[in-house]
This record gives C-alpha cells, sequence and structure tokens, in this order.
C-alpha cells in the first residue's frame, strides 16, 4: 500500500465466476468489490485517500474511478472482483504467478524425480551383478 494507506481487509474473499459474468459492467463490478468487504464508503474513502465527494461523484456517474487506485481498491476489501471481470470480459482466466519459491521448488522436485530414476537405474543394475 502507498501513501500511509490502511489495509482493512488482510484475507482474500472468493466470489465465483457466476456471479461475476453477471455484472453489467465495470463499475457494477468496482460496486461489488467494495460491497462484499463489509467496509463503509467512509472506510474505503480513507484508505484509498480520496476525498468522499469524488467518491459520492463517481457513483453518480460525475466522475470516473481512478484508474490507478484499482488494486488499492481490490487490496482495501480483500477480492479482486475488478481485475476477474476484465479478465472475463476479455476472454481471458486468470492464474496466480509462481514465486522465485514455488519455481526453485518446482525444479528440485524435478532434479528429485530424476535423482530416484537413476538410483532405481543403479539398484536394478547391482542386482543384476549379484546374480551374475
Amino acid at each position: 500500500m502507498e501513501n500511509g494507506e490502511l489495509m482493512l481487509v488482510s484475507s482474500k474473499q472468493d466470489v465465483s465466476d457466476e456471479i461475476i459474468a453477471k455484472l453489467p459492467n465495470f463499475k457494477a463490478a468496482l460496486k461489488l468489490c467494495k460491497d462484499i468487504s463489509g467496509l463503509n464508503d467512509q472506510q474505503v474513502c480513507m484508505a484509498l485517500n480520496m476525498d468522499p465527494a469524488q467518491w459520492s461523484r463517481i457513483w453518480t456517474d460525475k466522475a470516473h474511478f481512478p484508474s490507478e487506485k484499482i488494486p488499492c481498491l481490490m487490496d482495501i476489501c480483500g477480492n479482486e472482483v475488478p481485475l476477474k471481470w476484465l479478465a472475463m470480459k476479455r476472454g481471458y482466466e486468470l492464474k496466480p504467478t509462481q514465486t522465485v519459491l514455488e519455481r526453485e521448488n518446482d525444479h528440485l522436485r524435478d532434479e528429485l524425480e530424476k535423482l530416484k530414476i537413476e538410483m532405481n537405474a543403479v539398484k536394478k543394475f547391482m542386482r543384476e551383478i549379484r546374480v551374475a
């Protein structure tokens, strides 16, 4: 979070694709994001460092939600409804990227599997030598 913004909701809330698909527009996705968080308008405005009058104008179609604040809104509200809505409207699926640790873990699993195969080949060879 930037500019001293307060993180109000820490755990991610999952919303089904069926619910998101029914949203008519991006503004509805932003509204659902906020609504399911359980936070009130004042809490969200304060956390986003946004003037309550601007917040009100956004919902009465007299202003647009600032795009640079969308990631902060999702963090504060604990869900990614706006991001999922955009991805679905463009025909994409979202999946989190692997961290460096997860990639290293996958690499080590692959290496371990190769070593197991080699070890089994050595064991088989040793058994065959004993028999002969």
